[in-house]
């Protein structure tokens, strides 16, 4: 544990004073990814927003259930719960995926 205080100690007193000689280096190219940063923010918000200019076609409408309309569905050999000759039947299906 005392050496990775002392590593830790030691690489931050070094990168405090090791770094000080050259800010003057280091500000330019802060500088310089600044502006182009800038220059990348005005492309990106001058860009069109995709989708925006070419509407969207409408899709048509979905037929609506008949009411009215009787469906027969072969049971076989499903499991049932009920009498057999019930006047409503409920199918519920479902798969195991």
């Amino acid at each position: 544990m005392n050496r990775i205080r002392f590593a830790l100690v030691t690489t931050l007193v070094a990168g405090a004073f090791g770094c000080q000689a050259d800010n003057k280096g280091t500000n330019q190219k802060l500088d310089e990814i600044s502006q182009r940063l800038a220059a990348i923010e005005n492309k990106i918000g001058s860009a069109p927003v995709a989708g925006a200019a070419a509407p969207r076609a409408q899709q048509p409408q979905r037929a609506a259930p008949n009411p009215s309309a009787v469906y027969a569905i072969p049971i076989g050999e499903s499991a049932v719960i009920g009498p057999k000759h019930a006047k409503v039947t409920i199918i519920e299906a479902f798969t195991f995926t």
